[in-house]
């Protein structure tokens, strides 16, 4: 089944302007919202969007990079976007900070916010940064925050392939590693620490029994940003929730285990 692609930007009252992408086929099937990670952007859906933009309207784009950065107001830049897009109901399919932003739009909607059939966590992880020393299940203490901090006014350049080596615990592809490391320069060091400063201090974990919705638990075995232990504190606290582990894989395993992934996706959509 053949499928059309577009590229458009959407402006909010503000001035922030949204870039998204559009693969759809003639007559969809319904509506998968691709949410990209932090310090990422919406190319990172590429394969996603190729496999199921065959049957689905999937809608990818850019998460804002000018302050505030906190989850509500990411939620309400996505409820701007779907507004424009006359969506109604869909899936969410969330990277790291893209499935904590799903929690909050889920665990806060009314009756007002487009609905969300099911939900998709990949490597999503809701400590973020932990004041204590000897937790093992945040992505970054607040010593190991602040020195990131201090390497980001000193040395850019030295700080992003400190990233893409956080984020690829495993051989990749050089194309997949300089994604990375590019993006990461693109996004800008504002934004990731900004970012990491806001939604750090949010505890998202009194919202999870709030997620009604089924969901799905995706997390790489070699991951930095979700622990194994921290995916099953999800596992625990969420309602309605399945997990899978991609074998030998680390944080983007929808672009370095695209096939692997867009399999167990489907299967998720399926049932």
């Amino acid at each position: 089944m053949s499928s059309s692609s577009k590229r458009i930007t959407l402006t909010k009252p503000d001035g922030v302007e949204i870039t998204v992408k559009i693969v759809k086929p003639a007559k969809p099937s319904g509506t998968i919202l691709f949410v990209h990670g932090l310090c990422s952007d919406l190319s990172c859906w590429k394969y996603q969007q190729k496999h199921f933009g065959k049957t689905y309207r999937t809608i990818s784009f850019d998460l804002r990079r000018r302050e505030p950065f906190t989850f509500q107001v990411f939620v309400d830049d996505i409820l701007f976007l779907l507004k424009e897009l006359n969506v109604s109901s869909f899936i969410w399919v969330g990277a790291d900070l893209g499935g904590l932003i799903g929690i909050t739009y889920v665990a806060s909607s009314s009756t007002f916010y487009p609905n969300v059939e099911k939900l998709v966590l990949v490597n999503s992880n809701p400590y973020l940064i932990s004041d204590k020393e000897d937790w093992p299940y945040s992505v970054f203490t607040l010593k190991q925050f602040n020195n990131i901090r201090n390497v980001l006014q000193s040395n850019l350049e030295y700080f992003a392939t400190q990233w893409t080596d956080f984020i690829h615990t495993t051989p990749v592809s050089s194309s997949i590693r300089s994604y990375t490391y590019d993006t990461f320069l693109k996004v800008g060091s504002e934004v990731f620490e900004k970012t990491l400063n806001s939604c750090g201090k949010e505890n998202l974990i009194p919202l999870l029994p709030k997620v009604s919705v089924k969901t799905l638990i995706i997390f790489g075995s070699k991951s930095l940003l979700a622990p194994k232990g921290s995916q099953g504190f999800l596992l625990e606290d969420l309602p309605d929730a399945h997990i899978y582990e991609v074998y030998e894989a680390s944080s983007l395993p929808y672009l370095t285990h695209s096939d692997e992934f867009n399999t167990v996706l489907s299967f998720f959509l399926q049932r």
